[in-house]
This record gives structure tokens, C-alpha cells and sequence, in this order.
């Protein structure tokens, strides 16, 4: 009887430590008034273009950002990349307007296709990554705009976290980062 007490009470204490599961899959939020850029301190809605949003795990409210640029900057931080459960951009094929891109128009950034080098200027007065779920409404972007489409994983790290003047290409296979 001893013995059965000692592992009862070694099994109930076996699960005191564990943590609840990593919720990792978030749902986007409605961008407010009161959502303020994690890398500006400004209000996030009140700027032009794209935003982003970036869930961290064990957080229930995002970091929000007034580009998509500055969104997926965030996550080649090499102290952020791995805090990071979920990112959002602005859908803009869903988008009310380039000024107003709506409060519920999102994409996973994974998911999306990115207008690259396009003319159009994002939150923050610099080249913008401008996000599309739809590949189709994206190349109609392109042909009206300018730029490339890609893909998150072709988008080099220094085009995000360079100057202006660093646009992506995508030549065939292969990405690469030139200098106008």
C-alpha cells in the first residue's frame, strides 16, 4: 500500500511542471486606432499601403508594423526569427484602397505573393513588398506598378534591411539582390 501511494504521488507530480501546448496558430486581427508600430511607436492606421502584424509565442496580441517590409524584417532578426508563431501582411487583393487597405484583409506571410520593386511606396516612404493571396491579382499589380513577384523564401534579407535603392530580381531559379 506504501508503494502505491509513493507512484500515485509520483505520477500527480510528474505533470506539474509541463506547460500548457504552444498555441502557434493564430487568427488576424482587425487593425484599430489603438495599433501602434513596433519599430516607429506611430500609429500604424493612419499610414499608407500594406501593414503586417507578427504573433510571438506565448503572446495573445500581435506587434504591429506599418509596412509589410518592416514586418518581414522582424522575422530575419536573428533574435526574433525563432520568438515568432505566426506573421500577417495586408491582403491587398482584398484591399479596400492603397490608402486604406481594410482592417480584416489578411494573408499568412508564407502564403502570399509579393510585388517586389513595384512604384509604389509603402507606410514608412520606402519600396514596399506589397502582399497578394490571389497570384493573379498580383501580376495584374505588377503590370500596372512595375516590379517581380515572389515568394517569402526568394526574398533576400538585404533587400529588406537594405537601402532603397536594393531591389529583388528573380532571375529563373535563382534570386538575387541588384543594385539600380
Amino acid at each position: 500500500m506504501k508503494y502505491l501511494t509513493l507512484l500515485c504521488l509520483f505520477l500527480s507530480l510528474q505533470g506539474c511542471g509541463e506547460k500548457a501546448p504552444e498555441k502557434t496558430d493564430r487568427t488576424p486581427i482587425a487593425l484599430s486606432d489603438d495599433a501602434i508600430g513596433h519599430f516607429c511607436g506611430m500609429q500604424v492606421s493612419v499610414h499608407d499601403g500594406p501593414k503586417g502584424q507578427v504573433f510571438l509565442k506565448g503572446k495573445d496580441e500581435p506587434l504591429w508594423f506599418v509596412s509589410v517590409r518592416d514586418s518581414l524584417a522582424y522575422s530575419r532578426m536573428p533574435d526574433e526569427k525563432f520568438k515568432i508563431s505566426t506573421i500577417y501582411v495586408s491582403d491587398m487583393g482584398k484591399a479596400e484602397s492603397w490608402d486604406r487597405p481594410g482592417d480584416a484583409a489578411w494573408v499568412r506571410a508564407e502564403d502570399a505573393w509579393y510585388a517586389v520593386g513595384s512604384s509604389r511606396i509603402g507606410g514608412m516612404g520606402m519600396a514596399e513588398f506589397v502582399p497578394f493571396s490571389d497570384k493573379a491579382k498580383a501580376e495584374d499589380f505588377v503590370a500596372t506598378y512595375g516590379g517581380t513577384l515572389a515568394k517569402i523564401d526568394e526574398i533576400k534579407t538585404e533587400a529588406l534591411l537594405g537601402s532603397d535603392d536594393i531591389l529583388v530580381t528573380i532571375d529563373k531559379d535563382k534570386t538575387h539582390v541588384d543594385q539600380p
